[in-house]
């Protein structure tokens, strides 16, 4: 495949994963939201080059950890997944 037809499935992907997260958001179904903190690391992994991205709730004793979703401790980077618009999070 040319990368021309790549990058047009990558963008049809990812406009179908946001219009998902946002209608199971908007009907309060939030599994999407936990299950993207996870899925979206080897996409960072490979954009931003974060070899040790790990999702911090999972390593964590807290389910939920407060602000931070994911994070690299060598790169010294956190990065939050959220599905809303707002900065109430952060």
């Amino acid at each position: 495949m040319n990368l021309l037809k790549e990058k047009k499935r990558v963008i049809e992907l990812m406009a179908r994963f946001v219009i998902y997260v946002k209608a199971s958001t908007a009907m309060t179904e939030t599994d999407i939201n936990k299950a993207s903190e996870t899925i979206l690391i080897p996409l960072f992994e490979e954009i931003y080059g974060y070899k040790n991205l790990e999702n911090i709730n999972d390593i964590e004793d807290n389910q939920n950890y407060p602000a931070i979703d994911l994070g690299d401790k060598v790169a010294r980077v956190a990065i939050q997944v959220t599905a809303t618009k707002t900065l109430d999070k952060v």
